[in-house]
């Protein structure tokens, strides 16, 4: 049984204000704390927990789990009076002495002495001298851990003098539990139990010395725990001589057994001496009960030595001291729980989203490095991937692996490995064809080209005519013809005239250039506008086909020729050649593979590197100067696995790189191959050079068509302003004979007053009665003079653009090469829209009745 342990008191606190500190720090330093206000509640709650606390095992998890989110919350939030400020309260655990502070480091302290008083109650009540045990040891590491790192206390309970001596005798308590279980059991040998008990008595008497000089100093603590320690650190002494004394007598040594059982007789006395009677009556019986057994025992063994072993009793100072045997250690903080056992009892970072910015930095030089690491991995991927496309496409693999494989699996060599089937691209234009029709004749073309040539021919006839018509009648009445000369006028009509011919003569060329082209082409066009499944199409591929094949039944009857020479020799030729085809096959199958698990890994390494997250190592870690390097050093370690599987890889592709390359070299030496393949690429030629043929058929058919329509659309217009032009013209030449006829009748009316006038005076010379003139007729009135062209009349042939840029949204699949026939574009000018000459006022004359109006210009 243990005798008379003592537990820790537990200190008191008042509420802590955490709420308004977190809120207040939270909204100053990152905006708002809305999103955090779950956190807040259940992180005020844990606090409130401790206060109160059952000092059993359910009080010890709760206070842990506190103290967890306390040193997580720290890393993250400064607590202080300049930041997140939060007020302290607590009572001294002996003078209850309030002591208030606004450090998170005097929190941490006082939650860990109440952890440590709670482990010592467990330790207490406990009948189990292993919970015992376990729990003065934890007590001791927690009150290590305050020494060490709490160094300047406010109160003395949590001084370094206190929490030291209060650690030795948690020490004290952790030895006697241990050696209390061994007395019981019987089975430890004695020299094993006095070490133990040495050690206990140590232990007692430092507890004892350190308690005492606590309350000598600071008045702090029990004094019946200094009585306490000294007489069990008395009474364990006085159970290692009593142990000693009878291992010396297992050993013979009788006369030294005799002065340790003295000691420890002595030390006995000594322990009830001190009188514990009141408070702690156990240790007094147990100190008494000692005496008395080693009273009979020291009474036996002196009977003993002076009749039989007659052994020297040599003196106390002359005894070999008995060394110690400390069971007793500080549990470390850290190791109060498993791994497991804190990841559930604390649960997860409250405040996990709070990273500050310090921690931020690092955490984006680390993910650099991720990000170098992972560059690093995807070069080297992607060049095995390099390595491994170029050699099969070097080696023409897989595609003449599989056109062998069909060869040799065909059982005949007449069978052609190349399909006679049309190519699908061929196949593709001659369904265009056939769907928009095949006309490539450019009659139409031809025809309007001529029509509007016509146009031009006539419009220039009649300027010409009517500039002919003005200088013979102004060479035949000379200043009487008072009309202006047509060259002035009819100027501009020939300058779009011939600019019209111009653009014309481009078009012809134009279209000539298309015609050509349908000359080249006509016969191919013609097959292809019959459909993809046209006979002709069919029988045109089926032609190449029987070409290649006839080619093979040549090497088939040089080889059938060789195997009836020597037919063993060709089978083994045969053994061998599926063979090296197998092997070539198990070999690409497994480059493939291994291409596919290696990008596989590269995946699951991505995935991994991006997804690590060392925030809360950081955060851990960031009071540690300069311990960015090794810890990104260790965390980066962590995907050497999977370096080392993409290694594995690259080095397996290159070792079947080498023997796929032995393999199909064997392969393609084999003269059935070669025969074989020969036949195959001039099939491939072939074929190449019929699609090349149709391609260039399909295009011209397609720059033809959409030609012809940009030369419709283009001649449209060209004839829009040539009849404009003509229209004008017209006019013009109207408007010329009208001034014409108004100057002839006014020329016939000025003659036949001069001859009136003439006459007259004849007849008034024979007259003898009369000197008087007969009055002269009244001149004829004037038809009205023509006006001038209107501009309206010319509005349709104004200015416009003719050019076949524009697209033929009708025609289908533009090939991407293709460069159509371009008619010039030109820029027509306006009408002639200058105003006719006004014609001379008329002679005099009684001529109103002339001819003109029926009168027709020769031209």
């Amino acid at each position: 049984m243990t005798i008379n342990l003592v537990s820790l008191p537990l200190k008191t606190t008042e509420d802590a204000a955490w709420a308004n500190g977190l809120k207040r720090y939270i909204s100053r330093v990152y905006g708002q704390y809305d999103s955090f206000e779950a956190e807040i509640a259940r992180f005020t709650k844990l606090r409130d927990d401790t206060r109160g606390v059952a000092a059993d095992a359910t009080g010890r998890d709760i206070l842990y789990r506190y103290y967890g989110q306390l040193e997580l919350i720290g890393l993250r939030v400064p607590v202080s009076e300049g930041e997140c400020n939060v007020k302290f309260t607590w009572y001294d655990a002996y003078s209850k002495a309030p002591i208030s502070q606004r450090s998170l480091a005097f929190e941490k302290a006082s939650i860990l002495f109440n952890l440590a008083a709670v482990y010592s109650h467990i330790a207490v009540d406990s009948d189990d001298f292993k919970l015992a045990y376990n729990g003065f040891q934890s007590a001791a590491g927690i009150l290590t851990y305050i020494s060490e790192n709490f160094l300047h206390a406010p109160s003395t309970d949590l001084s370094q003098d206190t929490i030291k001596a209060l650690c030795k005798l948690m020490l004290a308590q952790a030895q006697d539990s241990f050696i209390s279980r061994l007395i019981a059991d019987g089975k430890t040998k004695p020299l094993m139990l006095a070490k133990l008990a040495k050690s206990a008595a140590n232990f007692y008497s430092a507890a004892h010395d350190q308690l005492l000089a606590v309350n000598t100093l600071n008045s702090w603590g029990e004094p019946k725990w200094i009585s306490l320690a000294s007489a069990k650190s008395k009474y364990y002494l006085s159970l290692s001589h009593q142990f000693n004394s009878s291992h010396l007598v297992a050993t013979g040594k009788y006369g030294s057994a005799i002065t340790a059982m003295r000691l420890a007789q002595s030390t006995a006395k000594e322990a009830v001496k001190v009188n514990l009677a009141t408070h702690y009556p156990t240790i007094n019986e147990a100190a008494t009960d000692l005496i008395k057994i080693i009273d009979e025992r020291l009474a036996v063994l002196e009977k003993d030595n002076d009749f039989v072993y007659h052994a020297t009793i040599p003196l106390a100072t002359a005894l070999a001291d008995v060394p110690t045997l400390d069971a007793a250690k500080p549990i470390p903080l850290g190791d109060l729980y498993k791994d497991d056992e804190i990841a559930s009892l604390i649960s997860n970072d409250l405040f996990e989203n709070l990273i500050p910015l310090a921690v931020h930095e690092k955490s984006s030089l680390y993910s650099e490095e991720k990000a170098g690491l992972i560059r690093v991995e995807a070069e080297r991927v992607e060049i095995a991937h390099e390595e491994l496309a170029s050699a099969l496409e070097f080696l023409g693999l897989p595609v003449a692996l599989n056109e062998i494989n069909q060869y040799i699996s065909s059982s005949a060599l007449n069978n052609s490995s190349i399909t006679s089937l049309v190519d699908s691209k061929v196949a593709e234009w001659a369904g265009d064809i056939s769907a928009n029709g095949c006309d490539i004749s450019l009659d139409s073309l031809m025809k309007a080209n001529h029509n509007i040539y016509t146009q031009i021919q006539h419009a220039e006839k009649l300027l010409r005519d009517e500039a002919a018509e003005c200088s013979k009648m102004k060479a035949h009445y000379g200043a009487k013809w008072t009309q202006s000369s047509s060259d002035s006028f009819n100027m501009s009509f020939f300058t779009d005239l011939q600019k019209a011919k111009e653009t014309l003569a481009a078009a012809s060329a134009s279209d000539k250039k298309l015609s050509q082209l349908a000359e080249s082409v006509g016969s191919d066009i013609n097959i292809l506008s019959q459909g993809p499944h046209s006979l002709a199409l069919t029988q045109l591929y089926e032609s190449g086909a029987r070409t290649g094949s006839s080619m093979e039944m040549s090497v088939s009857k040089v080889q059938g020729s060789l195997l009836d020479f020597d037919d063993t020799a060709s089978k083994d030729n045969d053994e061998k050649l599926k063979a090296n085809l197998a092997s070539t096959q198990q070999i690409y199958d497994k480059l493939i593979k291994v291409q596919k698990e290696r990008e596989t890994v590269f995946t699951e390494f991505k995935a991994k590197v991006h997804n690590d997250d060392i925030s809360s190592l950081l955060i851990l870690n960031k009071n540690m100067p300069n311990s960015e390097e090794s810890l990104f050093k260790r965390e980066l370690a962590k995907f050497d696995p999977y370096r080392a599987r993409i290694d594995a890889t690259i080095s397996h592709q290159h070792k079947l790189l080498q023997d796929l390359t032995i393999t199909w070299r064997s392969v393609m030496d084999d003269e059935t191959v070669k025969a074989q393949r020969r036949s195959n690429e001039e099939q491939k030629s072939w074929h190449k050079a019929l699609c090349a043929r149709f391609e260039r058929a399909y295009n011209t058919w397609f720059e033809i068509t959409v030609g012809k329509t940009k030369g419709s659309e283009f001649y449209a217009n060209l004839s829009s302003y040539v009849t404009s032009i003509m229209a004008n013209v017209e006019k013009f030449v109207a408007s010329r004979r009208d001034e014409g006829r108004g100057i002839y009748q006014n020329i016939n009316l000025s003659n036949a007053d001069i001859e009136q006038n003439h006459l007259r005076d004849q007849l008034s010379r024979l007259s003898f009665g009369s000197s008087e003139s007969a009055p002269s007729a009244s001149a004829p009135s004037l038809p009205p003079k023509p006006g001038p062209i209107s501009s309206s009349s010319g509005s349709q042939y104004a200015t416009r653009e003719l050019s076949y840029s524009e697209n033929n949204s009708n025609i289908h699949g533009m090939p991407s090469n293709f460069n159509p026939v371009r008619y010039e574009a030109n820029n027509f000018p306006g009408q002639y829209q200058s105003q006719p000459p006004t014609s001379s006022a008329p002679p005099s004359g009684n001529n109103s009745n002339g001819s003109w109006e029926n009168y027709n210009f020769n031209y």
